[in-house]
């Protein structure tokens, strides 16, 4: 069906019997939105979303509401959560019509107030960057993803990041493909923990092929020292096109993103996935197109809440 992208100020509509846009049907339709949502004040906070018919919500990556069934307008509230002031979290909101009346309201319980309200637009902020082309939280399973070479599993609830996608193996090349062979220019950003800093974890883009592909990965340097490199993979050949120090303790997260523009190679790294801090920049062309993946060497390795975006 029709896909289009737009940004709201929030999440409070009741199409009743219509439909979000001109050319979307009034059923069978189905919408995500995607960015943060800060604490106006410190204390404790409340979650509640309103729909007709289902509903998902992940804050900072892990599943706070689940009801992915047809039914009427209701109400589904997280457990309570203790924010600081101006604290962000990121935001996932999933939702779908099957047929009849259709709404969606996305509500908070600010410390002090007796009862909900719509999350205001200051608190709201979109994700940065262009249209979202892809997302996973790997909470429903691994159907987006192709497994080349290794093992792989979905496990839940590891180091406060809800479910994540595991590279368990242990071998020399764990690899996972997803997403589009004809993406162009895109940013592909993802959460990475890497067990131990003998091997490597890493995610890839404009993959043509297993052997083929720009890959963003922390790994030890010749010191002995975390490091990042942005490497093109070109059969058996792994060309590093940028390097540099990385201040990152095995076991712990870190948001990588990779950007892709032109011949333009962006490396790119986040402690909380909102603030980024550049790494380095390359210029290659040998590959223009291509899926996204995750990959891991002589270690395990946790992936998590994965956001592919045009730019």
């Amino acid at each position: 069906g029709p896909i289009f992208t737009r940004t709201d100020p929030m999440v409070n509509f009741t199409w009743g019997t219509g439909s979000p846009a001109p050319g979307i049907g009034p059923d069978t339709f189905s919408a995500r939105w995607i960015g943060h949502v800060s604490a106006a004040a410190a204390g404790t906070y409340q979650f509640r979303t309103n729909s007709d018919d289902g509903v998902r919500l992940w804050l900072n990556g892990k599943l706070v509401i689940n009801d992915w069934t047809d039914h009427a307008g209701r109400d589904d509230t997280t457990s309570k959560m203790t924010l600081t002031a101006g604290q962000t979290l990121d935001l996932r909101l999933e939702y779908y019509e099957a047929f009849g009346g259709a709404n969606i309201r996305l509500e908070w319980k600010r410390p002090g107030q007796s009862d909900f309200e719509t999350i205001p637009e200051l608190q709201l902020t979109p994700a940065p960057g262009g249209a979202a082309l892809f997302a996973d939280n790997f909470d429903t399973g691994l159907g987006n993803w192709t497994v080349v070479s290794g093992r792989f599993q979905n496990s839940s609830s590891f180091a406060g990041r809800g479910w994540v996608y595991t590279a368990v193996g242990g071998g020399l090349d764990e690899l996972a493909l997803a997403g589009n062979p004809a993406w162009v220019n895109y940013s592909f950003a993802g959460w990475v923990n890497l067990s131990n800093l003998g091997g490597g974890a890493s995610i890839l883009g404009r993959v043509v092929d297993s052997t083929h592909y720009y890959e963003l990965e922390v790994k030890r340097d010749a010191n002995g020292n975390p490091g990042w490199f942005l490497i093109k993979r070109d059969g058996d050949n792994f060309v590093t096109l940028a390097s540099g120090p990385l201040a990152y303790t095995a076991g712990t997260w870190l948001r990588l993103r990779l950007t892709m523009n032109g011949s333009t190679l962006t490396a790119e790294s986040s402690l909380d996935g909102n603030t980024y801090t550049t790494l380095g920049t390359a210029t290659d062309g040998s590959y223009a197109t291509g899926r996204i993946g995750v990959r891991a060497w002589f270690a395990t390795a946790y992936f998590n809440d994965v956001l592919v975006q045009g730019v």
